[in-house]
């Protein structure tokens, strides 16, 4: 089995990489933006994966985290969205999720990031303010009768992104936490044992050699 079409990543373990190694969530979530890049830069010159989506604050950690890790991760995601902007970068970027709960400067450079970088590949779609159960109620409700999956995932967020072959999630928790419920129905999942700041190109190297070895059945 060659590689993926399309991937879900839950970035997992940043909190816990900052009190493992005794520094600030300030610099823990730098080293994860950091490994986030790292990962694409891998994707873009070594796979042929087009699709990525990107776990990146769920609705739950927009309602209960305090005001002060939210401003320190809007600093952070503001900061590197005006550097993507000065480099036109490589990738397409998608956002998906209850933007409208974000700071309205911010929402205005995510415009302007999926503006400039259309027509990139691969496609990469950040989930921010994101609830898989409200995604499904969401389109459920807009689509009003649908007679299909087809039907119901034209008001998904990111309609254009195809349903994902694969899930990984660091750290070693095992579960998706509403990551992607009915988009990841058939997909492979591995839970890997790193903390999302501790991963290098090894390791998702790794992850796609394991993915290979999977016997992946629909059903069959």
């Amino acid at each position: 089995m060659g590689d993926p079409k399309a991937v879900g990543i839950i970035p997992d373990g940043n909190r816990r990489y900052a009190k493992k190694h005794g520094i600030s969530l300030f610099e823990a979530y730098k080293r994860g933006i950091q490994k986030a890049e790292m990962a694409l830069r891998f994707l873009k010159e070594e796979t042929k994966i087009k699709y990525v989506y990107f776990y990146t604050l769920s609705l739950e950690n927009l309602q209960r985290r305090s005001k002060a890790e939210l401003s320190l991760l809007f600093k952070l995601l503001k900061k590197k969205l005006l550097e993507f902007l000065e480099k036109r970068p490589e990738a397409e970027f998608r956002f998906g999720g209850e933007l409208n709960l974000l700071p309205r400067e911010l929402v205005d450079l995510m415009k302007r990031v999926e503006r400039e970088s259309e027509g990139n590949w691969p496609k990469v779609g950040l989930l921010v303010g994101y609830s898989g159960v409200y995604e499904v109620v969401r389109a459920a409700r807009l689509a009003k009768n649908p007679n299909s999956y087809e039907d119901l995932r034209k008001y998904f967020y990111l309609p254009d992104f195809p349903d994902v072959d694969l899930v990984v999630r660091t750290s070693g928790e095992e579960r998706l936490s509403g990551f992607l419920p009915l988009q990841s129905a058939y997909a492979e999942f591995i839970f890997y044992p790193k903390l999302w700041p501790e991963m290098e190109i090894s390791d998702f190297r790794a992850v796609l050699e394991e993915f290979s070895r999977r016997d992946r059945r629909f059903g069959r």
